[in-house]
């Protein structure tokens, strides 16, 4: 991974214009292998070979690179991506030119299952997904009833997160919202891999910023106060939580 200035983020790579929905390489058709299955996130929803198997059969692998869009408005519908790897940051533009990003998707994650229309989703960072069509998915959920039962939770989640994204908005103060961003993403990180005190943020403060409808040089202020005050030591790629037990108590002042 490369290590970015969190500052200089504007000369990395630029986002690319999305190809349409076949943006990406598919790098390996089928269930994933048994060195892939091993690196396969904790939030996975399938844990037996078998499982991995019937999904696979129908998906393909498919890796993206920073930058690169996973769909773009009026695409959305096409296909279903369950992420593997890496962060995709999923928007949509307002009538008035501002960007309002609906969620980070993380490991473990389905995207596409419920983003309606206007949506776009981008790689933050590089991306490896199980891409299947939608016309596929319903074979998958009519041949495999059981593994439907199990995926619906997950997939429910999906539209879960819009409520969490809703209760950050709620705040009332840019501390508190910065503070409850970051508690969201740890618990969700969790999840994944089971870390903790470190957080990975491939997203810049912008799109931090627009997450949770305040400015750039706020949410960038807010970190660097946190920082300040040693609740949080800014690293590559990320922060570093120092105080849990505080951020905890700033989210939910």
């Amino acid at each position: 991974m490369t290590v970015v200035n969190r500052d200089t983020r504007s000369a990395a790579k630029p986002r690319q214009a999305c190809g349409g929905p076949h943006t990406g390489a598919c790098v390996s058709p089928g269930a994933p292998s048994r060195h892939q299955a091993s690196h396969l996130p904790r939030a996975y929803p399938f844990s037996r070979v078998d499982e991995q198997t019937a999904f696979g059969v129908l998906a393909k692998r498919v890796r993206y690179s920073k930058g690169d869009c996973l769909f773009r408005p009026n695409h959305s519908d096409q296909f279903l991506h369950l992420l593997l790897e890496g962060v995709v940051c999923e928007h949509r533009s307002l009538a008035d030119g501002r960007r309002l990003i609906s969620r980070f998707a993380l490991p473990g994650d389905f995207i596409g299952y419920c983003s309606g229309d206007g949506a776009t989703a981008d790689a933050l960072e590089s991306v490896a997904t199980f891409r299947m069509s939608r016309n596929d998915y319903s074979r998958f959920q009519v041949a495999n009833p059981l593994l439907r039962l199990r995926m619906e939770p997950r997939l429910d989640r999906e539209a879960a997160l819009g409520q969490e994204r809703m209760m950050l908005l709620a705040r009332y103060t840019a501390r508190e919202k910065v503070a409850a961003f970051l508690v969201h993403m740890m618990d969700r990180w969790r999840l994944v891999d089971g870390r903790t005190a470190y957080l990975p943020l491939p997203m810049t403060r912008q799109d931090i910023g627009d997450y949770l409808a305040i400015r750039l040089e706020t949410a960038s202020r807010t970190i660097t106060a946190f920082a300040r005050e040693g609740l949080l030591m800014v690293v590559p790629e990320g922060v570093r939580i120092l105080d849990i037990p505080r951020i905890r108590a700033i989210a939910l002042a």
